[in-house]
């Protein structure tokens, strides 16, 4: 904190049946349980944000919004939906911004919007990520989807990058992004 630098603490995966892989949406059993303790330690921390869950995918656009049941290849599970979370959070008073990507690993925003849910505090923050080989990957999707967006709700782009250990990709889109008013977080800095 003193030094300006503000965390932001997500539910990056589950505990899938066969411990492999990122399942398509946070639990409903005990991803709700966690956000409210996760939130209720932060409750008074404004230099923390919550990422509801980093990766949605493989469902529709109600089932992120309300739950639904989501059938894998290592079994079915019910799944919550933002709204759930959302309320989770603030059932505890805390009022820090929380982040939420979109479908297809967070880089599908098309129907974030009109899906967003109801947050008492409007502190809803558009997770977004995008990678050179990913969904939206695309001057032409970002100014279509994200720049929308970013012109009536914060968008972070939670993770970006390119998997050539080139600069072109990443430049292009840091361009972008600061002409659009939109954050960014690099995914990792990696010695490949």
């Amino acid at each position: 904190h003193s030094y300006g630098i503000s965390a932001i603490l997500d539910l990056h995966a589950l505990d899938s049946p066969d411990g492999l892989g990122v399942p398509p949406m946070a639990d409903a059993t005990y991803s709700p349980t966690f956000w409210s303790s996760v939130a209720s330690y932060f409750e008074n921390d404004p230099g923390v944000l919550f990422d509801l869950y980093n990766e949605p995918h493989s469902i529709s656009w109600s089932c992120w919004k309300s739950g639904c049941s989501v059938n894998t290849s290592s079994g079915s599970y019910q799944a919550a939906g933002m709204q759930q979370l959302v309320d989770a959070v603030r059932a505890t008073g805390a009022n820090q911004p929380i982040m939420l990507g979109g479908l297809g690993w967070s880089s599908d925003e098309t129907s974030w919007q009109s899906s967003m849910p109801t947050d008492p505090d409007h502190s809803l923050v558009v997770s977004f990520h995008t990678y050179d080989g990913s969904g939206c990957n695309t001057l032409s999707c970002w100014n279509s989807t994200v720049a929308p967006l970013a012109a009536v709700v914060p968008v972070v782009t939670g993770e970006f990058g390119e998997y050539d250990c080139a600069t072109s990709y990443s430049d292009a889109y840091m361009q972008f992004a600061d002409g659009a008013g939109i954050s960014y977080l690099g995914w990792t800095w990696d010695a490949i």
